[in-house]
């Protein structure tokens, strides 16, 4: 039986962009694989099919992001009024649900 080389995914939500490749010594690691709609591996493309996930990283993007890089507000104040608490706890509830979706090489 073939041994299955593991694959290490990393969900960290950016604009346009949420999981990342982070295998070690892997030419494209640090390279975005996947949004909030789909993603993509080694010979397969997983449909997310997910609106939580959308609204999740939407949150981010609209609420926490944009705004710091704008120069809207700032990170000090950001931390004041954005629940990182709760955006990070529904963050992992999500990362158990897409998990469910991937091959389980996947991690």
């Amino acid at each position: 039986m073939k041994e299955c080389k593991p694959y290490l995914i990393k969900m960290e939500p950016d604009a346009n962009a949420l999981f990342w490749n982070d295998n070690e010594g892997d030419e494209e690691r640090g390279f975005c694989i996947g949004d909030d709609e789909h993603l993509t591996l080694p010979g397969r493309d997983i449909d997310l099919n997910m609106p939580e996930l959308k609204e999740w990283l939407s949150l981010f993007v609209f609420q926490a992001l944009a705004p710091c890089e704008s120069g809207e507000t700032t990170p000090e104040d950001l931390a004041k009024t954005f629940d990182w608490r709760d955006f990070h706890k529904r963050g992992i509830a999500l990362a158990v649900e897409v998990k469910k979706l991937l091959p389980k090489t996947a991690s």
